[in-house]
């Protein structure tokens, strides 16, 4: 583990707790600081007291007990922090940003194009069939699929990657020293050792899953390329990370046949807030490299895209 990147990975998360893990916060001080944090916090424990405006004491304890958290980081964990080579700039422009994450495996591939794959987690025979063929594609045009390792879609999108030869993306909702759900702990190991890459932002010994779910979600969004719901209910998470998503101008797709789904009311929902419906699996990496996506007959009036750019 870079010594370096360590000391930037501690001073970034008694930062954040300082400041009552207010992120967008936390970035303006790591901003404005960033070139003292090089250096631990503890070289000089009066002078980041008076920068953060918080008791000497106050500020030994959370620094103390963050310390002691790190221990727990696995051996072999790659920081990355804001502005390195290994940075992925397109989770800058989303709000409740990082200054810092935490990753075993290649993390080359987090600039790379990627889809990330959402639905229920109790999925249908049919739905799993499309999700097949669309992993199928995805991985045939070399775009990584991305998932949050959860129960259901997410997890059987990244177990169907794994077994095409393909690395996965897995964005957890844990810090590297935990699995959620347990049942994946194979999965998320395995997807480290082989290729692909697991990314957090929860620093050591976060067990505040609840919190977490949210921002593993969130940094699931900002840096997939485009977001695939596959099948969903109408309250489903899936529908929330994709109207996050919406909101800062990432691309959403579903496929067209959820529409005659009359028991629905979210692709109607997604469409008017910008989101697009594809009539095939193989639509979608065509949608992503540029290509125009199949010819629709003049008599299908229900606005599934003809043409389609990621941005």
């Amino acid at each position: 583990m870079n010594r370096e990147k360590l000391i930037q990975a501690i001073n970034w998360e008694t930062i954040v707790n300082v400041c009552n893990k207010d992120t967008d916060k936390a970035c303006k001080i790591w901003d404005k600081y960033n070139h003292i944090l090089l250096f631990p916090i503890s070289s000089d424990f009066s002078l980041w007291a008076l920068n953060l405006n918080v008791s000497i004491n106050k500020l030994f304890e959370i620094y103390t007990y963050i310390c002691e958290d790190f221990k727990l980081l696995p051996k072999n964990t790659i920081i990355t922090t804001f502005g390195d080579e290994n940075w992925p700039n397109q989770i800058n422009e989303f709000p409740f940003s990082t200054r810092v994450l935490y990753c075993l495996g290649n993390v080359e591939l987090l600039k790379k194009k990627n889809v990330a794959i959402l639905g229920t987690k109790a999925p249908s025979k049919e739905a799993i069939e499309k999700l097949d063929k669309l992993v199928k594609d995805l991985v045939k045009k070399e775009i990584i699929i991305t998932s949050g390792l959860s129960l259901g879609m997410q997890g059987h999108a990244g177990v169907k990657s794994l077994s095409s030869f393909a690395p996965v993306i897995a964005v957890i909702a844990t810090s590297l020293d935990q699995y959620y759900p347990q049942s994946h702990s194979k999965i998320q190991d395995y997807i480290a050792k082989e290729g692909g890459v697991v990314v957090t932002r929860v620093a050591p010994n976060n067990k505040n899953i609840k919190w977490n779910i949210l921002l593993r979600n969130r940094l699931m969004s900002a840096l997939s390329s485009a977001i695939m719901i596959v099948e969903e209910v109408d309250s489903g998470g899936a529908i929330q990370i994709a109207e996050y998503s919406l909101q800062n101008n990432r691309n959403v797709y579903f496929f067209s046949s959820v529409k005659k789904d009359v028991s629905l009311n979210w692709p109607k929902q997604l469409l008017s807030k910008g989101a697009k419906s594809l009539r095939f699996p193989s639509d979608l990496a065509k949608v992503i490299n540029g290509v125009n996506t199949t010819k629709i007959s003049k008599k299908d009036n229900n606005n599934d895209i003809v043409q389609l750019k990621l941005f």
